[in-house]
């Protein structure tokens, strides 16, 4: 047994202050395609962590945890993306983000999340450093119209562990596959008792992992499950009268 105690001091804490500002810049480009730069940074500061009051002190053995307002978290982006418009509402899009977030204080101690080490800075949950994306509406012959979303991305962080919870190596060092989805659906709208009706089918395809054995000693190590599946959708709209 591993007994940790979480306290929370109130004279200490004080309020998270976040900074964010962006600057974009768009060009049209020959033949109607729309070309978009930007760039994000956020900056956020004093948000609260649970921490070891006592640095250096061990965390294998649990201890007491003090709830203190020293996390301070970095997110930078720059985004590429263009754009083109056709006859009748269709487009295409596409974009690519390149990104960075990061944090002094990753780890999140509770009882639920066991893990045993000091506080340290690392890759945010959610760091994703590549991402592309893309989706369409296009016409599919005279009555008909398609449609589909693409998204590409890094896979996410995950910490390892060996089989007594603490953990090995830096916060992050371990990586989910690339995550890839495509959705692709078919629509056609009719006329009916003097209403416009959309009738819709399609595929949601993302047969990525949500979970991973980041255990070192296991034998499976680093073993990925929770596949998500592929769904066949459809999809009844009321458009409105004719």
């Amino acid at each position: 047994p591993a007994v940790t105690s979480f306290q929370v001091l109130d004279k200490n804490l004080k309020g998270q202050q976040t900074i964010n500002w962006s600057v974009e810049l768009e060009r049209k480009l020959p033949r109607a395609v729309y070309f978009q730069l930007e760039f994000l940074e956020k900056r956020s500061h004093h948000g609260w962590v649970f921490i070891h009051p006592k640095p250096g002190a061990s965390a294998i053995s649990g201890g007491l945890l003090d709830l203190e307002p020293v996390k301070s978290d970095h997110f930078d982006s720059i985004e590429v993306s263009a754009r083109k418009a056709f006859a009748n509402d269709h487009y295409v899009f596409v974009s690519y983000t390149r990104s960075s977030a990061r944090s002094n204080a990753v780890l999140d101690f509770s009882l639920e999340n066991a893990i045993f080490a000091q506080q340290a800075p690392g890759p945010l949950p959610w760091n994703s450093p590549n991402r592309l994306i893309s989706w369409a509406w296009l016409p599919l012959g005279k009555k008909y119209n398609a449609s589909y979303f693409l998204e590409w991305r890094s896979g996410y962080p995950f910490n390892i562990v060996n089989e007594n919870q603490e953990l090995v190596g830096e916060p992050g060092a371990g990586r989910f596959p690339a995550y890839f989805s495509v959705n692709f659906a078919v629509e056609r709208r009719i006329v009916l008792f003097g209403f416009q009706w959309a009738l819709r089918v399609g595929v949601n395809d993302a047969t990525n992992p949500t979970l991973v054995n980041g255990n070192i000693d296991s034998p499976r190590f680093p073993d990925f499950g929770g596949l998500e599946g592929r769904a066949l959708i459809a999809r009844v709209r009321l458009l409105g009268e004719k």
